[in-house]
């Protein structure tokens, strides 16, 4: 299993892939200590080039699209981009959809 990421240099990102599961785990319960529960925010799921995985805004409000390589019924590779520069029009279409807090009469 390996996780890339890719900040474009703009946000902050994992700047080498992240290999072995044993790894990804300690790197995700670091996150978890460090930032606690809650966050991130998953928005939506959705395909991703051609795979399965979910739009999220995380901490900064920083939006991000997570997309997971699935090889006989297991993830084999993460693949994150937080990189504003290719997010552009993920961002767009979720400017254009109506806030879900408004409430009409």
């Amino acid at each position: 299993m390996v996780l890339r990421a890719d900040g474009g240099g703009k946000v902050l990102a994992f700047i080498n892939p992240i290999a072995g599961l044993d790894r990804l785990l300690r790197l995700y319960e670091g996150v978890r200590r460090k930032w606690g529960e809650g966050w991130a925010q998953m928005l939506e799921p959705a395909w991703i080039d051609g795979l399965p995985g979910y739009v999220s805004r995380e901490r900064g409000d920083v939006l991000q699209t997570t997309a997971l390589a699935i090889e006989g019924g297991r993830i084999t590779a993460i693949y994150i981009t937080r990189n504003p520069g290719k997010l552009g029009h993920v961002a767009r279409a979720f400017a254009m959809r109506p806030d879900p807090t408004l409430r009409t009469r």
